[in-house]
């Protein structure tokens, strides 16, 4: 009777596995502190020697600590499972306890069950465990094995648990009909085959996914009626085999399903193939074997074209898109744009671009459009690239924009140096009057990235240079922690005059998880001086940032930036700045359906005049890809009050509409109230209750014949101060056969203010 009760207590340890004080499920005396280990049949005690005492856990203290030296033992089919049982007692009393051990049903354990022993105080109790498995089993099945301790009433002490897991060769092939298979022309659909070859000693279970990038592909089954849905579970006999068969379908979404790119609409075929790639993958749905062998396939199915001219002028070509844009052609000041762009690919797999805009508008010859054309030409190399025309220096402090080189050198993948120089409009005139040169390094590894400019800006007209220095560096540290540093320096002399200025700026970065998946971080703060570059602007930026993510549903988002700069006015200098602040919750369903309740609390000062706003909005939004169809709606609503002022909290509201569907979409804008932070047109607008609204449209058709495409865009608005506008842009474009894009269209406008209704 006894016995059963003990049998029925291990039952219910083993199901709530909960250890009762004073015992402990860690572990806290390393194995090879133990001096001696004793034998299957003569477990051993030892009171370690106080030179090598092991160091007791607090956690560990004033208990009978259990634990087996190895928490998973991997076996395979006729071996031992081996592991060691380990007591220790760190208790002020000597402890008398029996151990059993619980294994599955027709297994044995070579080791003596219900045993009593006798542990000192500081005492470790030693006993090596090992259990002969039966001999049918599958593999990769994980037991479990249990050591129970209870005292001479059979009132229980505490237990522990290993894993037994068996050692398994997991391997098997993944076979396809042909990794290339052509459609022929007018037909939808063609058969293939996926096969997987067990290579196993054992029964193997295996996932067998299929994917593509492109969507519109249907894969059906054999009998090319009902679709195949993925992924697909099946069980393969030892060294067994088998196949699947389906239908590889290529359909076309629906006409004015969705809107059509113009830039790159091509109607007709160039001649090129159409390539569909499935993706084809296997793994096991045991989580003890899905990352220990995976493996997988593809097949392309390949649409060719009736016929395809590689090259008809026997040599290398730079292919040019000329797009030309007639405006106002009736009127008094006709206006022409002319767009010419490109690229073409060399046999090293470099790349030449190449662009430019050029715009006409008087009626008699001048180089003005040539001088203030926008042009880029680009050569890209694997090892480096080139870049003429329009460029950015990147060098803070000083012009960045204009015409000239700039270039870089790949001395790995995350390392590279560069070079520029650019100038004003005036880039092919000897001596430019303003102009600036410098070098740039890029470094990245897995814990830092580097980015460092040094140049120099020289200014013909006023005589000055301008060296500036700048790097940003940001270090990964830990793991989910990210910190960052920005420092710059520059030095200005005014070379008539000898007038010299030091300028810096620094800044902080961090963005870190301190809670990983559920608590996010986020701040930076940037300080310019006034006297940093060419320019005399102080400059103060902050943001800061929480995210936490309560049960993977709500997202609840802290926003607050910052944003001080000095003003001048006459001979008064003004330090204005914009604080905003915002606490929005998002949550996202399973239907795609997006809402984000917030609060907001912003302050401003203009020019020595304070504004607070404060307020509410909700956010709500969904987008059905399988119908193209998607919504949101936008409101804001709250208050504005001039601080040190006797005016009122003046009410305002801010609300839009947006409504697609396939390629027809609205929307609509409607302010109330005022939402000025100056001072003149805060009191000028507080005195009345402004208001406006906005309503624009567009649709696209795509008529039967490919080659005609329509789309217009038409809107009205009203403001309570400015009257009423209207405008319409019909537009009908004709793609050739050839390639060339004929485009006409009208642009109609009325407006009517309230002055002349």
């Amino acid at each position: 009777m006894k016995k059963t009760i003990l049998y029925i207590t291990t039952f219910v340890f083993c199901s709530t596995l909960w250890a009762q004080e004073p015992i402990s499920d860690s572990a806290s005396v390393k194995l090879d502190t133990l001096p001696v280990i004793s034998t299957p049949n003569n477990p051993t005690t030892e009171t370690p020697q106080t030179t090598t005492s092991p160091v007791i856990k607090p956690e560990d203290a004033n208990k009978l600590v259990t634990r087996f030296a190895k928490e998973v033992v991997e076996f395979t089919k006729g071996e031992l499972i081996s592991n060691v049982f380990i007591i220790t007692n760190n208790l002020a009393t000597t402890q008398k306890f029996y151990i059993d051990f619980t294994i599955p049903m027709e297994w044995k354990v070579i080791t003596k069950n219900h045993t009593l022993y006798e542990l000192q105080p500081g005492d470790s109790l030693i006993i090596p465990v090992h259990v002969v498995p039966r001999e049918k089993f599958k593999g990769n099945t994980r037991f479990m094995f249990y050591a129970f301790l209870s005292d001479e009433k059979g009132k229980s002490l505490g237990m522990n648990f290993f894993y037994g897991l068996i050692k398994k060769n997991i391997r098997w092939a993944v076979t396809v009909s042909d990794n290339k298979i052509y459609i022929p022309n007018k037909v939808e659909s063609v058969p293939f085959s996926i096969g997987i070859i067990n290579e196993s000693t054992e029964e193997q279970d295996i996932y067998l996914t299929a994917t593509s990038f492109k969507k519109n592909i249907l894969i059906k089954d054999s009998s090319d009626i009902k679709e195949s849905h993925f992924p697909i579970n099946t069980t393969i006999r030892a060294f067994g085999d088998t196949t699947f068969n389906f239908n590889f379908h290529r359909f076309k979404e629906p006409r004015n399903f969705k809107l059509l790119d113009i830039e790159d609409y091509v109607p007709y075929s160039t001649g090129e193939a159409k390539k569909y790639r499935l993706n084809i993958n296997s793994y096991s749905p045991n989580p003890a074997e899905n990352k220990k062998f995976r493996t997988g396939n593809n097949i392309d199915f390949i649409e060719l074209s009736d016929s395809w001219e590689v090259n008809k002028y026997g040599g290398m070509v730079v292919p040019l898109i000329v797009d030309a844009n007639i405006f106002n052609l009736l009127g008094d000041q006709p206006m022409m744009t002319l767009n010419l762009r490109g690229s073409t690919f060399f046999r090293d797999s470099s790349m030449l671009t190449y662009q430019t805009q050029l715009t006409y508008f008087s009626n008699y010859f001048t180089t003005i459009p040539y001088e203030q054309a926008m042009y880029n030409l680009t050569y890209y190399h694997k090892k480096f690239y080139v870049q003429f025309g329009n460029v950015n220096s990147g060098l803070l402090g000083t012009y960045q924009t204009g015409r000239g080189l700039r270039g870089e050198y790949y001395i790995g993948r995350n390392h590279r140096i560069g070079a520029f120089y650019v100038a004003s409009p005036e880039l092919f005139k000897f001596m430019p009057s303003v102009y600036s040169y410098g070098i740039q390094h890029f470094y990245e590894n897995k814990v830092i990235r580097l980015s460092t400019v040094v140049g120099r800006s020289t200014d013909q007209i006023r005589n000055t240079n301008t060296e500036v220095a700048t790097t940003n560096a940001s270090f990964k540290f830990l793991k989910n922690h990210t910190f960052g540093i920005r420092l710059g320096g520059s030095h200005y002399l005014q070379n008539d005059s000898n007038y010299s200025k030091i300028g810096y700026l620094f800044g902080l970065y961090y963005s870190g998880a301190p809670i990983k998946n559920i608590w996010s971080v986020f701040l930076n703060g940037n300080y310019t001086s006034p006297n940093f570059g060419i320019f005399s602007n102080e400059r103060i930026t902050a943001n800061f940032g929480n995210q936490v993510t309560v049960k993977k549903k709500w997202i609840i988002k802290q926003q607050s930036n910052f944003y001080r700069y000095k003003q001048p006015y006459y001979s008064l200098i003004y330090a204005n700045y914009i604080l905003n602040n915002q606490i929005n919750i998002n949550r996202t369903t399973r239907t795609n359906l997006y809402y984000n309740p917030f609060v907001f609390y912003n302050v401003s000062r203009i020019m020595n005049f304070d504004v607070h706003s404060r307020g509410i909005g909700f956010n709500v939004s969904n987008y059905q890809l399988d119908k193209n169809i998607r919504y949101f709606f936008n409101l804001r609503s709250g208050y504005n009050k001039a601080i040190d002022t006797t005016s009122e909290n003046y009410f305002f509201t801010q609300a839009s509409t947006f409504i697609q569907i396939r390629t027809f979409s609205f929307l609509i804008r409607y302010n109330l109230g005022n939402l000025s932070m100056s001072k003149q047109s805060f009191f000028n607008n507080s005195k009345k209750n402004p208001q406006s609204i906005g309503l624009s449209t567009r649709y696209q058709y795509h008529f039967k014949n490919p080659s005609f495409v329509y789309q217009q865009l038409a809107s009205y608005s009203y403001s309570s101060f400015n009257g009423n506008q209207f405008n319409i842009t019909p537009e009908l474009m004709y793609f050739s056969i050839s390639g060339w894009r004929f485009r006409i269209f009208a642009e109609i406008n009325f407006s009517k203010d309230k002055q002349n209704s």
